[in-house]
């Protein structure tokens, strides 16, 4: 029995034969820590996710494309050379409760061993972004995108 296995190319997947040896549970369920490459200059941002990667990098490309992704570095690479520049890889699978121990790992190297300029992380902490403060237009414009929304009553709640 084999399973197809992808490898995330832009917009594009290109798919390959892989041996099934029990490992359906650790393409589709476990954590993993993953590498988006910019292709064209070796930039990366590193990420986690409990899901396994497809999941998370659908939703990368979806905050790309629509011009939102949180870290203003990789969205700025991929608006200047294209979502074809990019490829998400598994750097490795990662049982849930080592997941943000393992990312950190990966941060870490990538800030000791790479000039800044191919880091396209904004916050150098697994997991948040806890104490980072935003500059005062961030968080106007923040303010102005919530003005004349209902907030939910879930959002009520909490307060």
């Amino acid at each position: 029995m084999d399973l197809l296995v992808g490898h995330l190319l832009g917009d594009y997947i290109f798919q390959k034969r892989v041996a099934l040896v029990n490992i359906v549970a650790i393409v589709i369920l476990v954590g993993c820590v993953y590498a988006i490459t910019n292709t064209k200059t070796n930039g990366v941002y590193i990420g986690s996710s409990v899901s396994g990667l497809e999941h998370r990098w659908s939703r990368h490309r979806k905050d790309l494309k629509a011009g939102k992704h949180h870290s203003v570095h990789l969205q700025r690479a991929w608006n200047k050379y294209g979502s074809l520049a990019f490829s998400a890889d598994v750097l490795e699978t990662v049982d849930d409760s080592k997941l943000l121990e393992r990312e950190q790992f990966h941060l870490d190297d990538r800030k000791t061993n790479y000039p800044a300029r191919l880091n396209y992380n904004v916050c150098w902490v697994a997991g948040s972004c806890l104490g980072m403060k935003h500059s005062e237009k961030r968080r106007y414009n923040e303010s102005l995108s919530h003005m004349g929304k209902k907030r939910t009553k879930k959002s009520v709640d909490k307060q």
